[in-house]
């Protein structure tokens, strides 16, 4: 069908003056249209109900947070509930939910640590930006320069969080972006 219009619109190599333009417009305003209607907001996905994961026990990992420290997941097992955040530098998404995470951090730190986990970049790519945005010291910061851990846990979109149990145990994995409230939703349903 597109040859027929473009064949239509053409005569002898050059487009016809009046068409052309015309239906160049119509094309363009027919995707801007088609844009406008599916676009849904920042969230790449849903929440969604893996029941591969959901239930299981958290895959164990140990990453090197920004200092160099090593830190593995296994170190909060029974003290506090853990929320693994997928995030990267080059994810507009991702960079748009950090500060949201810090403020979720800062209202239940008695209940909940957030390991934010950059995916595939440097130590310096990661602090740069967490320097940037006045993130540091906010969240715990841990770097994986070989992107093992996010295929470890399934992960398809950019961000994902998971939020694992005080016994190591995965209760939700949401892919897409999430606003402050959403997450504080989730967590009160799992504390209270």
């Amino acid at each position: 069908m597109g040859r027929d219009i473009i064949g239509f619109l053409m005569q002898g190599g050059s487009i016809k003056r009046i068409y052309g333009p015309l239906a160049i417009s119509v094309i363009g305003l027919a995707f801007a249209l088609f844009m406008a209607v599916s676009y849904s907001g920042p969230s790449i996905a849903p929440a969604v109900d893996l029941k591969e994961s959901q239930g299981e026990a958290a895959p164990e990992f140990t990453l090197e947070d920004l200092s160099g420290k090593q830190v593995s997941l296994s170190d909060f097992k029974n003290t506090r509930r853990v929320v693994i955040n997928f995030w990267a530098s080059w994810c507009v998404f991702c960079l748009q939910e950090l500060p949201d995470l810090a403020e979720l951090q800062k209202k239940f730190s008695d209940s909940i640590v957030v390991l934010a986990v950059n995916r595939g970049e440097s130590i310096s790519e990661a602090r740069k930006y967490i320097s940037q945005q006045n993130l540091e010291g906010r969240l715990i910061f841990l770097t994986d320069p070989e992107d093992k851990i996010f295929k470890q846990y399934q992960g398809y979109a950019m961000p994902t969080s998971v939020f694992i149990s005080r016994s190591g145990v995965i209760l939700l994995k949401r892919p897409g972006q999430m606003s402050l409230s959403e997450m504080q939703k989730v967590l009160e349903s799992f504390l209270y």
